[in-house]
């Protein structure tokens, strides 16, 4: 198989559909929403009465509202490019959906100001860094592969990780481009 110098491509992730996606939101959304529901139910002697029904109602809500956001931000779906070469590989959120990403996260920092809520300013901010991951291949410390979603998970220090998000027909490619890139064992 002749693999190229460098390989480049674009694909639309489903946000609300791709295993690799909803396994990463389970982590960061689910586990701690699940263990405040839990606390919520365990503090009320598991009786879902006045107060903690509210609760739960208001997780719920703000569960729907921030599917509703993305769906209609994003049509559900994430569009992304990717760039590989033989210093580093790159995920970024292409120009259009970037533009309107970043505009979400400068409407959620000056809310967040407006309110004298820095948690919220915070999350803005971070939400609005991460349109852009590149990640120098001598970095590179684990790789798991996806077959089945034709997905390749890099990680390189505490904070970096990507997915590569493939086609059926260039994943090959891109899975023996990886493998050859990455020092020692994967």
């Amino acid at each position: 198989m002749e693999i190229p110098e460098s390989l480049s491509w674009q694909q639309d992730v489903s946000i609300f559909t791709h295993p690799v996606i909803l396994r990463d939101l389970l982590k960061a959304v689910g586990i701690p929403f699940g263990i405040l529901i839990v606390f919520l139910l365990w503090s009320s002697g598991w009786n879902l009465q006045g107060d903690v029904r509210f609760a739960l109602g208001l997780i719920g809500l703000l569960f729907f509202l921030t599917w509703l956001l993305i769906f209609i931000l994003f049509r559900g779906v994430w569009q992304v490019e990717f760039r590989l070469n033989d210093r580093e590989l790159r995920t970024r959120t292409r120009a259009g959906q970037a533009r309107r990403w970043a505009a979400v996260s400068r409407i959620t920092v000056l809310g967040g100001l407006a309110t004298g809520k820095p948690t919220v300013a915070g999350a803005g901010l971070l939400a609005g860094s991460r349109q852009e991951v590149r990640i120098p291949w001598k970095k590179v410390r684990k790789m798991k592969v996806y077959p089945k979603s034709h997905t390749i998970v890099v990680r390189g220090g505490l904070t970096e990780k990507t997915a590569l998000f493939c086609t059926r027909e260039n994943y090959p490619v891109v899975l023996k481009y990886c493998m050859d890139r990455i020092p020692g064992p994967a």
